[in-house]
């Protein structure tokens, strides 16, 4: 996917946000990025999830799209949260909650 579609997708998800919708894509997404960040280990969220590295990787890089910055800071392969990412884990679980 090119940029400009990526950008355009972002923005429609959103869009669908700040509508109220709630896509199945952004629940897997947030659950993508909830488990990363409960973990800290892209081995540990793919055996916890069932799925692969490069879906967790694109539904956290979608997301950071969406907010516009990190969410993680990842140093020889080892992640942390960003403070973007520690500031917004507490309502993506409140999301997923619902």
């Amino acid at each position: 996917m090119g940029m400009n579609n990526m950008n355009k997708h972002s923005e429609a998800v959103a869009d669908q946000l700040v509508e109220g919708k709630f896509p199945p894509l952004l629940y897997e997404m947030l659950r993508s990025f909830v488990v990363l960040a409960d973990t800290l280990n892209l081995s540990h969220a793919v055996r916890e999830l069932g799925s692969t590295r490069q879906t967790i990787r694109r539904h956290v890089s979608h997301l950071e799209d969406i907010k516009g910055s990190d969410l993680f800071e990842v140093k020889d392969r080892r992640y942390t949260l960003s403070p973007l990412g520690e500031e917004v884990l507490p309502e993506a679980k409140d999301l997923l909650a619902n």
